[in-house]
């Protein structure tokens, strides 16, 4: 199974959003560089997080960027 990238964010919140989306829509998922949890993510801020990718199967990528592509555009 091939993993595809379809979300690049350093934002803890499009994260958020981006998993719910793709709950809704029936599309597994996983997310990667999403390392800092807790306090650490609350007095670090969303920048330093350095990135986070939201992967999909790739024979769902092109549905999930059509679901995500309004996150994407921001």
């Amino acid at each position: 199974m091939q993993l595809v990238d379809v979300l690049d964010t350093t934002s803890q919140g499009d994260i958020a959003i981006a998993k719910s989306m793709l709950i809704g829509a029936g599309i597994e998922f996983s997310v990667s560089g999403d390392t800092t949890t807790g306090y650490g993510a609350l007095l670090a801020g969303d920048a330093a997080l350095g990135g986070m990718q939201v992967l999909v199967r790739e024979d769902d990528a092109d549905d999930a960027r059509e679901i995500l592509k309004t996150l994407a555009a921001d």
